[in-house]
């Protein structure tokens, strides 16, 4: 992360007894406007050494003192002050009458040289609040919320005067609702206006507009992604800095898309890059290479290594930004509007802090931002900054002017090492991170006994305050029995340093070996590693950190809460386990934060008889309560079947499902492992299900959690399918590890095999199976079973339609009709045990691969097909229904950016004809809609034939996606083919061959004819598609659509083998 070249140093300033709304710098003098009436010097408490100042004041920037000879007397407040371009003049205006005692309409200057308000430029002013002032040589432009000027002519919201006069101008753009903003190009050329509206000079502009400076009329290809507008949102400012705009923007309601700050070019609307932090944006300042912003941040989650929100908000009021490009923003899960892939810049690690201030009632802290070369000055109602008084107003200076004497801190002000001996001579000695307002990197020394000039341990840590990592390493050669003290210390690169406070421990005498599967754990790479053998107490001991010296593993402890049983039977012979209940006490967080890693192996042994499911292990944003963002997940569905979840980077929930379920109150090892191979998911060593196409998830910064977690659309996060009916998983878990590699099989079934009897006695084997169905023949396979201490020795299949039940590992079973059947596998070992798993089998008519007429009626989701299994869905269930609100249809809704896709994964077939039929609630707009029929899936790779629908046209294509990569095979205009609401369209893929495959492709308009010929054809030797995969349908909402969400229909879907 980087660093600001301003310290967070807060150096004293005037302060004021209100709210500084606007400031406006001219040489060494900052003037701030507002709304005051006394000022005092830093350091006075509220009340004491004050002067008056009424609503406008000067400062000096490099002191901080007030400028004494500068003392306006304004009679109402002033919102905006900006100066002339040569500096020889401030303009202020806001909602006055009076200054001096000589009459103002809402706008007026004053000369710098002297002070004095100007007789020169005394307009007509407006007739309602002014709220922004900019000026050129020659014009002085004025935003706000009026509707004429002072001599009665018509200006709306929008108005000119000449600066050598105050004359008014006969610029009149005609806003249709609040200015909250303006700013000018350098030449002066343009003018770019910001607040509440949607229409300039009876033209789209949608809280943003790009004016000519000379003649008011509106630049319209001038258009930018961020469309805010209407009473509860706007854009709250614009500056002007270089070649490019900067603006921020606010929002308590309906209308807007952006809470945050933007960047955008002069020449052209493209977006350089914004920041979706949740909370309104107020001010930004570019200095240096950074853009310093002032807001109410709460949630900076989809930024990419940004604050989550916590239960109880924590609010960022200032906060720093790189000018340029650092990296794209992350889906959003709080249900605010989704940027994801847009471009961002990169946090800058800056974050002084400010209370918020009561004076406007509107209990914020800071509301604007200017300064120059050297200095970043804040105005606004904040009481404290960095925890002293300072009201109103504070400067930042340049690392090289400022004191530079923001050091570490700590959480709690505790910075004590947590003490922990992995034998009688070693010992882990680990902490949590401190943080820094302005240093993203901080130096820890450990001493041992005192003897600070030769520390046993230096190393270096990067940390904010809502990012604290796990530090810490094994010291070694100590004496059994002897005691020892270990102190802390941390510095900053400015040298400012904490000296933490003793521990001390004596070493024990003696200690008991490791059992040969922790010592496997260890020798395999675990960094974290919970045994879960504690009797007591709420902190789970990290284990990871063996006999030798380390740093850095076995260092992050978990903290558990009141709902666990602890001292329970363990997976392990002579070892213990916990048991969780369906309760939010019952979970354990990691000690420290991370960033969410894409190559890892996560294992845990759960032991459960639970029939609703819940989440066992994962990764979240927040330690403890619900996460935004979370993933990297084992979690079990209710029928007991182990998933393995990931959040795609291109926002796609990516699983692997186990094909049986695991609830049957034995213990089993879960092991999930992602890498460059994809997606692996085993269950007691055994392979159960992969996912080649996903190798990374969403970068974000979080905590790896035992228990449970938000797996449903609640507070608009995406949900997780299929979704167990408790967040909350209830059973018994041990030995929970995660790893940064991917552990290979072999390593997992050697683990797996050293459990030693799991306490004694024979354990029952695991049944699992796979299937296949051509028409109404279907074929078994329970080679996948398994058993830890022995071998299976028997196979009994009951088939689910009342026939004899079959025998034997592959058995094959023709049923008398289609349907859907419920196969129960048990198997045997060889000394008597059984296990058992059941699964859904469908079976079809001869030649049917899948049907569905929608006839049923299901609320988030589409259910099971008539034939074909249950539908799988990719993002929330809340986004698909059944007969809702209209019989006989399968609803999709897509909001803007999103692509929602449903599958029928147990189908399986390699030459398909596949029909479905596509409606439409509205009419296309912006860049249109995308839907699809597929063929083939097998993971993120299919084929599919693909409609545009635009408002004014629809293409048709074949197109190929291998691994979530899409590639357009052939592309088919459709004259005439105009699709408006309610209209209908049917799509047609037929894929036949191996080796090669043909494709036909059809799409016609429902209620016509369908063509004899097909609309598109290709052929395709992809070799990962040569083979049969499962049929479905994908659609996407551009994100420039202006009219979302739209809701698709389907009130068909079939698949079938061609005709020869």
């Amino acid at each position: 992360m980087p660093v600001s070249a301003v310290s967070a140093d807060a150096l004293p300033t005037v302060q004021v007894n209100g709210v500084v709304w606007s400031q406006a710098v001219v040489g060494n003098t900052v003037y701030a406007a507002g709304s005051f009436s006394t000022a005092r010097p830093a350091g006075s408490a509220p009340g004491t050494n004050t002067v008056a100042r009424s609503n406008l004041l000067a400062y000096n920037i490099t002191t901080g003192a007030l400028v004494t000879t500068f003392a306006p007397s304004v009679n109402a407040q002033i919102l905006s002050v900006a100066a002339s371009p040569d500096g020889s003049r401030i303009y202020v205006a806001g909602d006055f009458t009076s200054i001096n005692g000589q009459a103002r309409r809402r706008v007026a200057a004053f000369d710098t040289a002297t002070g004095a308000l100007s007789t020169a430029f005394n307009p007509t002013g407006v007739n309602s609040q002014a709220r922004a002032v900019i000026a050129t040589a020659d014009s002085v432009y004025v935003g706000g919320g009026f509707a004429g000027l002072g001599n009665g002519q018509l200006r709306n919201n929008l108005a000119a005067f000449r600066a050598s006069d105050g004359a008014v101008l006969p610029w009149n753009p005609n806003a249709d609702y609040t200015v909250w903003a303006v700013a000018v190009s350098g030449d002066g050329q343009w003018v770019f206006a910001g607040g509440s509206f949607q229409n300039v000079g009876g033209q789209s502009a949608i809280g943003l507009a790009k004016i000519n400076g000379a003649t008011g009329a509106l630049d319209p290809t001038w258009d930018p992604a961020v469309n805010n507008r209407g009473p509860d949102t706007g854009i709250s400012s614009l500056r002007v800095q270089g070649s490019f705009v900067y603006g921020t923007s606010w929002s308590f309601g309906s209308g807007a898309n952006l809470e945050g700050a933007f960047k955008l070019p002069i020449t052209n609307s493209t977006l350089v890059w914004v920041t979706a932090c949740h909370g309104d944006n107020y001010s930004a300042f570019l200095m240096g290479g950074v853009v310093y912003t002032a807001s109410h941040e709460h949630y900076c989650g989809a930024m990419g290594g940004g604050a989550p929100q916590y239960p109880q908000w924590k609010f960022q009021h200032s906060q720093a930004w790189t000018d340029a490009v650092g990296g794209q923003i992350l889906s959003d899960s709080l249900g605010y509007p989704n940027w994801r892939g847009t471009n961002a810049p990169s946090i800058v690690s800056w974050n002084p802090d400010m209370t918020m201030g009561s004076y406007t009632g509107q209990y914020q802290a800071g509301w604007n931002i200017a300064g120059n070369d050297d200095y970043v000055v804040y105005g606004g109602e904040f009481p404290t900054v960095n925890g002293v008084g300072q009201q109103g107003l504070v400067r930042f200076a340049r690392r090289g002017l400022a004191p530079n004497k923001e050091g570490p801190r700590f959480a709690g002000g505790t910075f004590v090492p947590r003490l922990v001996p992995t034998s009688s001579s070693t010992l882990r000695v680990s902490w949590t991170a401190g943080y820094d307002r302005d240093d993203y990197t901080l130096t820890y020394r450990v001493i041992r006994n005192g003897a600070t000039g030769s520390p046993r341990f230096t190393t270096t840590a990067n940390s904010t305050w809502w990012s604290l990592p796990a530090v810490g390493f094994v010291d070694t050669g100590l004496t059994p029995g002897a005691t020892y003290t270990y102190q802390l210390i941390a510095n900053d690169p400015s040298g400012n340093t904490v000296f933490g406070a003793n521990a001390s421990i004596t070493m024990p005498t003696s200690s008991s070996p490791s059992n040969g599967y922790a010592q496997s754990v260890r020798a395999n790479g675990a960094r974290i590693y919970w045994p879960m053998n504690e009797t007591s107490g709420l902190t789970i001991n990290d284990r990871a950190a063996g006999t030798g010296a380390s740093s850095g593993i076995g260092v992050t402890d978990g903290r558990g809460d009141t709902g666990i049983t602890w001292n329970q039977s363990g997976a392990i012979a002579g070892d213990s386990a916990a048991a969780l209940t369906n309760n939010d006490f019952s979970r354990v967080y990691a000690l420290g934060s991370e960033t969410a890693p894409d190559t890892f192996t996560t294992q845990v042994w759960v032991r459960t008889s639970t029939g609703s499911g819940g989440r066992i292990l994962g990764f979240g944003d927040l330690q403890n309560g619900n996460s935004a963002h979370r993933d990297r997940h084992l979690y079990m569905d209710n029928a007991g079947r182990i998933v393995f979840g990931v959040y795609g980077q291109d926002g796609t929930l990516r699983t692997v499902i186990s094909p049986s379920a695991y609830n049957n109150n034995v213990w089993h090892m879960l092991t999930a492992t992602m890498s460059s191979a994809g997606m692996r998911l085993y269950v007691d060593g055994n392979l159960v299900g992969s996912n080649t196409g996903t190798t990374a998830g969403e970068a974000y910064l979080g905590y790896w959690r035992l228990g449970g977690d938000v797996l449903g659309t609640d507070n608009g996060r995406p949900g997780w399918t299929p979704r167990p009916a408790s967040n909350n998983f209830v059973g018994s878990v041990d030995e929970i590890a995660v790893y940064p590699t991917a552990l290979s099989q072999a390593t997992i079934q050697a683990q797996y095999a050293l459990r030693n009897g799991g306490g004694g006695g024979n354990q029952p084997p695991t049944a699992s199976f796979t299937w296949g169905a051509t028409g109404l023949a279907a074929s078994f396979n329970g080679s996948g079973s398994s058993d830890p201490d022995g071998s299976v020795t028997g196979y009994s299949w009951n088939f689910g339609d009342g026939t004899p039940t079959g025998s034997g590992v592959a058995p094959s079973h023709t049923y008398a009709a289609p349907g859907t059947y419920t196969v129960q596998l048990t198997v045997t070992d060889n000394q008597g045990a059984t296990g058992s798993t059941t699964r859904q089998v469908t079976v079809a008519a001869a030649g049917v691969i899948a049907n569905d007429t929608f006839n049923r009626t299901v609320v988030d989701g589409w259910g099971q097909a008539d034939t074909g299994g249950t539908w799988t869905l990719t993002t929330a269930a809340s986004n698909f229904a059944v007969g809702q609100p209209v019989a006989g249809v399968g609803t999709m809704r897509l909001a803007a950016s999103s692509g929602p896709s449903a599958y029928l994964s147990s189908t399986s077939a390699l030459n398909v004809d596949l029909r479905t039929a596509i409606g439409f609630d509205k009419p296309a707009t912006g860049g249109g809609v995308y839907a699809s029929a597929v063929v083939r899936r097998v993971g993120t790779s299919d084929y599919r034939v693909k409609v545009r629908v635009t408002g004014t046209d629809t293409t048709a294509y074949l197109a190929r996606t291998v691994g979530g990569v899409e590639t357009i095979l052939t592309s088919v205009p459709l004259p005439g083919v105009v699709v408006a609401a309610g209209d209908a369209l049917s799509l047609r893929i037929q894929a036949v061959g191996s080796g090669t495959t043909t494709l036909n492709g059809k799409v016609w308009k429902v209620g016509t004819a369908e063509p004899f010929a097909w609309t598109t054809t290709t052929t395709d030797s992809t070799a990962g598609l040569q083979s049969a995969g499962a049929v479905g349908t994908y659609a996407f909402l551009s994100g420039s659509a202006t009219n979302a969400p739209i809701t698709l229909s389907f009130p068909d879907f079939n698949a079938v083998a061609p005709s020869p």
